[in-house]
């Protein structure tokens, strides 16, 4: 299991949100396509399924965004987080709101990691218990775009769906990696 360290190097703090920066970031960035890479290699585990996830034959590298990284500071900043539980892992392929772990107005951020159209992400973070150190991280994806009953990535040989006007295949990380 990955650890998030987030002692050092912030970037830029709005009233109670901190966006993070440098060694954090490209941390961020990093964790997220070594997930998105083991998912489109079919290697990632599928918690509480006793299998893998299948290949997908496209799945986008993450870049940052700044812009999404503001928005995601805001969120963490207007919810009260101390009773909120976040579940791993997907329910099914199938985006189908009622399945989804979060049960609120963000409906689809559980599924954006996941989702193969996804290409950028931007985090933030809040504290939630400063006298026990408690903090929840918050990042919101682009390009969203999730509907109801419809496949969260398509099942198929990794890469294979790479689109070829806008991007190229990174047969190492099996990621499309946007021109």
């Amino acid at each position: 299991m990955h650890r998030l360290f987030i002692f050092c190097c912030f970037l830029q703090v709005s009233s109670s949100y901190v966006i993070f920066n440098g060694t954090v970031r490209a941390q961020i960035i990093n964790l997220h396509n070594t997930f998105r890479s083991n998912l489109a290699f079919g290697k990632q585990v599928w918690i509480g399924k006793s299998k893998n996830y299948p290949n997908a034959s496209r799945m986008f590298w993450l870049k940052w965004d700044d812009a999404l990284a503001t928005s995601a500071g805001k969120r963490a900043a207007s919810k009260d987080w101390n009773s909120y539980w976040m579940i791993f892992g997907l329910p099914s392929l199938t985006y189908t709101p009622s399945t989804d772990p979060i049960n609120d107005h963000d409906k689809e951020s559980s599924y954006q990691l996941f989702t193969g159209n996804t290409y950028a992400v931007g985090c933030a973070y809040q504290i939630v218990t400063p006298n026990l150190g408690g903090y929840v991280v918050v990042c919101h994806y682009r390009n969203k775009g999730l509907n109801a009953n419809t496949p969260v990535y398509v099942v198929g040989t990794t890469c294979s769906q790479c689109p070829a006007a806008t991007s190229t295949c990174n047969a190492v990380k099996g990621l499309c990696v946007m021109n």
